[in-house]
C-alpha cells in the first residue's frame, strides 16, 4: 500500500465528508485538485465565499450583511424552512413570496451534523419575528427529525410537509 503525505490524506478525508463522495471519489478529486487544477485559485474562491455575510432573513450568503432583496420583498407571517439552496430556488421560482429560511442541511448525527452546523440559534431568533413556521424537509428520517426539532425550538406554531407538497401549493392556480 502506498504511503501518502499527511496533507494529502487529510485532503482525502475532508473530500470524503462531502455529500455523495466516497473514499475512491475523494482520492480522484484530491488528485485532480493537486495535479490538474488551479488549487490556489479554488482555495481563494472558497475562502472568499465562506467569508460572505449571511442574510439575517433567509440564512443565505449575500453581498451585504443586511437582508437580501428576496427577504425585503417577501410578505407573510409564516416562515417556510427548507433544507438547501436548491429547494429555496425551486420555491422562489414557483412564486413563493413568503419569508423562507435555508438550513443548508438536515440534522444527521451519524454525519456529524448537529444544531450548531445548521445555525439553529439564528433560526430560533428569526422565528420569533413570525407567527408560525412551515418546515418542508425531505421525507426521510433526517428530514422528519429536523422538522420536529425546529418546531420544538421555534416557540411558535409549526407544521411540516414535503417540498413536493409545498411546491404543489404554489404551482396550482389559486381559485
Amino acid at each position: 500500500m502506498t504511503q501518502n503525505a499527511p496533507a494529502y490524506q487529510k485532503l482525502c478525508e475532508q473530500l470524503d465528508d462531502l455529500p455523495g463522495v466516497g473514499p475512491s471519489g475523494a482520492r480522484r478529486l484530491a488528485e485532480w485538485l493537486i495535479y490538474q487544477s488551479r488549487a490556489e485559485a479554488l482555495a481563494e474562491v472558497l475562502t472568499a465565499a465562506a467569508a460572505e455575510p449571511l442574510c439575517a432573513g433567509c440564512n443565505t450568503t449575500h453581498d451585504v450583511a443586511a437582508e437580501c432583496r428576496y427577504c425585503r420583498d417577501s410578505s407573510g407571517r409564516t416562515l417556510t424552512v427548507v433544507a438547501n439552496m436548491d429547494d429555496l430556488a425551486l420555491l422562489r421560482d414557483a412564486g413563493c413570496r413568503q419569508p423562507v429560511w435555508c438550513l443548508h442541511g438536515e440534522l444527521s448525527p451519524s454525519r456529524g451534523i448537529g444544531p450548531s452546523q445548521l445555525n439553529i440559534d439564528a433560526f430560533v431568533s428569526r422565528s420569533r419575528e413570525v407567527d408560525s413556521i412551515l418546515v418542508a424537509t425531505a421525507a426521510t428520517v433526517e428530514g422528519r427529525v429536523t422538522a420536529d426539532y425546529l418546531i420544538r425550538k421555534s416557540h411558535v406554531p409549526g407544521d411540516t410537509c414535503t417540498l413536493v407538497d409545498l411546491l404543489d401549493r404554489y404551482r396550482k392556480p389559486q381559485t
